[in-house]
C-alpha cells in the first residue's frame, strides 16, 4: 500500500464513491466481502464542508497576511512593507516549482515541462529550475532539448553540478552516444553522493547498456547510503537475473517488495527466477502480482504465456497472455515512433550567466546566508511564544535565576508590561542580518524571540527554547486590549478567525520545532506557572542547567499574580 491509497480505501469501506481524480486506488484485497465500488468525477465539486472543526480549517493567504498585521500592530515584528511584493512573487514561484515536481512524480510530464519552462524563462539564474526542466524534457522524450539546455547552461565535463551531469548522460545515452555518456556516469560514481535515488538512476543506466558489474557497483553504493532503499535491492535482483543467480534474485526481490510492495520489476524478476528453479505455481503468483502493479508490463505476459504453454499446459491462459503481448507491443511500437519524432526536437533558451554568476544571483534573490550543514558550535537560550503569552515574565524569572537578558531598552515599560518588555530590536531583522547572532557573550544571555521570528533564525546554531503557552482566547483578548490602547490597526478578521489563525500558527510552529534537529524545546503553561511556580521553576532549572541558572530559588519571587489579566 502507498499513502495515496488510504483515502480511496476508506471511501470504499464507508460505501462512498471514489473521486476519479484521486491518485490512489482502494486496497480491495483487504475486504472479506468485496464492496461495490462507485465513483464520481471529483469530491472537489461536492457541496458542503469536509467534517473539520472550525479551528482546524487552514488559513488562506489573505488571512495569513492579516494575522501578520496583528503582530505588527502589537509592536513585536516590523512591517514587511516592500518585502511583501517580493515575498508574494517568491511564494508563487515556489508553488509552481513544487507543482511541477509533483506532476513529474505523478508521470504528468507534459504539465511539468510547461511549468519548468516558465520558471527557467523568468528565473534563468536558478540551477534547480534548469536541471529539473532537463529532467522533465528527458522523461517526456525530448532528448535533444534536454542536452541543448544543459550544454548551454553548464560545461558538462568540468561542472560539479552532479544533477546536470546525470541528466545530460541519460539523454545522450538514449540518443545513442554511449561512449561519452558512460564516461560521465563513471565520473559521477567517483563523486561523494548522498542520495540513493540519484545513484539508482546511474545503476539503471548501466543496466540499460548491459554493464552488469558497474550496475551492481551503483546499486550496492545506494544500499550503503540507505540499506532500506527498495529500488536498489530491485536493481541488484536484475543484475543477478542476468547472471542466473536465481537464489540471490529471489532474496533481493523479496527484500525490495518487503520494503515497497508495488515494484513491478521486482515481482517480475522473482517470477522468472522461480520459474528457472522449477517453482512454476509460485512463479505464476509473482508474475501475476507484477501485472497487478504494472498492467502494461508485456514481459510478464510473455513469460506467463510460456509457462502456461510448456509447463502448466493451460492453452487458454497461454493464448490470453500471448494476445496481451501482441496488443501491448503495438502500443509500445506506437509510443516509440512518437518518442523518436520528439527526440531530435530543439528549442531556443535565454542566454545563461556563468555557473558562478548564477550562484551569486541566486544568493541575492533567494538568500540562504548560512551553511545549513555546518554547525557553529554555539547554543542560544530563547524565550518565545505568541504575543501576550507570558514571555516577558519568563525573561524576568530567568534574570532573577542568574541568566542575564539581552535587551536594549528601546521599548519602555507601560501599562501592558509594567516591568518592561525585555526586547532586543535587532532580532527582528535576523533573517537579513544573521550575523547579529555573532555578538560576543550572547550565548550567556536569554533572548526574547516572538513566535513568528523563530523560523528566520540561522540554522547553523543550537537553540534551547522555552516556549510559553496560554489559552488562545486569553491571548486574543489581551492582544485586542493592547492594540486598542496603542491605537494601531490589527488584523481585519473576526475574533474567531484570529483565534483560529493564532492556534494554527502556534501548533504548526511547535510541530516544526519538535522536528528541528538543532532545537530543544520546553513548553511552559502561563496559567500553570502562575498557579504552581515551583514545578515550573524545577523544570526550567533542569532544562537550562546550573551553569545558566545559578539561583533557581529566586525565580518565583518575580511572579505577581495580579498581572495575570484577561484570565478565563
Amino acid at each position: 500500500a502507498s499513502l495515496v491509497d488510504i483515502a480511496p480505501t476508506i471511501l470504499a469501506a464507508l460505501d462512498l464513491p471514489l473521486g476519479q481524480d484521486m491518485d490512489g486506488k482502494p486496497l480491495v484485497e483487504i475486504f472479506e466481502t468485496m464492496p461495490e465500488l462507485k465513483s464520481i468525477p471529483s469530491w472537489e465539486n461536492v457541496e458542503g464542508d469536509f467534517g473539520l472543526h472550525q479551528e482546524e480549517l487552514p488559513m488562506g493567504a489573505s488571512e495569513t497576511e492579516e494575522l501578520m498585521k496583528q503582530f505588527v500592530a502589537l509592536g513585536y515584528i516590523d512591517d514587511p512593507g516592500d518585502d511583501k511584493e517580493k515575498a508574494a512573487k517568491d511564494a508563487v514561484t515556489e508553488s509552481k516549482y513544487n507543482l511541477a515536481r509533483n506532476y513529474a512524480w505523478l508521470g504528468i510530464v507534459d504539465r511539468a515541462v510547461v511549468l519548468m519552462e516558465e520558471l527557467v524563462q523568468t528565473s534563468p539564474w536558478e540551477d534547480r529550475f534548469i536541471t529539473n526542466l532537463a529532467n522533465a524534457y528527458y522523461r517526456a522524450g525530448f532528448l535533444q532539448k534536454s542536452v541543448d539546455l544543459l550544454e548551454k547552461a553548464f560545461d558538462i565535463p568540468t561542472t560539479q553540478q552532479a544533477q546536470a551531469k546525470l541528466e545530460w548522460a541519460l539523454a545522450k545515452l538514449d540518443l545513442g552516444e554511449e561512449t561519452r555518456a558512460l564516461e560521465i556516469l563513471n565520473q559521477l560514481l567517483k563523486m561523494e553522493l548522498h542520495s540513493p535515488g540519484f545513484v539508482n538512476r546511474i545503476g539503471d543506466a548501466f543496466l540499460k547498456t548491459r554493464r552488469w558489474q558497474e550496475a551492481a557497483q551503483a546499486f550496492s553504493r545506494a544500499i550503503e547510503i540507505n540499506a532500506e532503499n527498495a529500488e536498489a535491492h530491485m536493481g541488484l535482483s536484475s543484475v543477478y537475473l542476468h547472471f542466473r543467480d536465481n537464489e540471490r534474485v529471489v532474496d533481493e526481490a523479496l527484500t525490495a517488495v518487503g520494503l515497497v510492495y508495488r515494484l513491478t520489476k521486482a515481482h517480475f524478476n522473482m517470477g522468472v527466477a522461480l520459474a528457472r528453479m522449477g517453482e512454476f505455481e509460485k512463479a505464476v503468483f509473482a508474475l501475476e502480482t507484477a501485472l497487478k502493479c504494472g498492467p502494461r508490463f508485456a514481459k510478464a505476459h510473455r513469460v506467463l504465456a510460456t509457462i502456461y504453454r510448456k509447463q502448466l499446459v493451460d492453452p487458454e491462459k497461454a493464448r490470453f497472455h500471448a494476445e496481451q503481448v501482441i496488443q501491448l507491443r503495438k502500443q509500445v511500437d506506437h509510443d516509440k515512433t512518437k518518442l523518436k519524432n520528439w527526440a531530435k526536437q530543439t528549442v531556443e533558451f535565454p542566454d545563461f550567466d556563468t555557473e558562478k554568476g548564477r550562484i551569486e544571483r541566486t544568493i541575492r534573490e533567494r538568500p540562504d546566508p548560512v551553511n545549513r550543514r555546518k554547525r557553529s558550535g554555539k547554543t542560544f537560550v530563547l524565550v518565545s511564544g505568541l504575543p501576550r503569552s507570558g514571555t516577558s515574565l519568563m525573561m524576568q524569572m530567568l534574570e532573577a535565576g542568574g541568566l542575564p537578558s539581552k535587551t536594549d531598552g528601546e521599548r519602555e515599560a507601560d501599562i501592558d508590561n509594567p516591568r518592561g518588555y525585555y526586547e532586543w530590536e535587532a532580532i527582528k531583522k535576523v533573517d537579513k542580518h544573521p550575523e547579529i547572532m555573532d555578538e560576543p557573550e550572547l550565548e550567556k544571555k536569554a533572548i526574547k524571540v516572538i513566535s513568528m521570528l523563530l523560523k528566520k533564525l540561522p540554522y547553523n546554531h543550537e537553540y534551547k527554547i522555552i516556549f510559553m503557552t496560554r489559552p488562545v482566547e486569553e491571548v486574543v483578548e489581551s492582544q485586542e486590549a493592547m492594540i486598542s490602547r496603542l491605537e494601531t490597526e490589527g488584523a481585519d478578521l473576526e475574533r474567531q478567525d484570529v483565534r483560529r489563525g493564532l492556534t494554527a500558527h502556534r501548533d504548526d510552529l511547535l510541530k516544526w520545532l519538535k522536528n528541528h534537529p538543532r532545537a530543544s524545546v520546553l513548553e511552559v503553561s502561563y496559567p500553570d506557572l502562575i498557579e504552581s511556580p515551583d514545578a515550573a521553576v524545577t523544570q526550567i532549572a533542569e532544562f537550562l542547567g546550573p551553569e545558566l541558572i545559578a539561583s533557581p530559588e529566586r525565580m518565583g519571587s518575580v511572579i505577581e499574580a495580579s498581572l495575570y489579566r484577561k484570565r478565563k
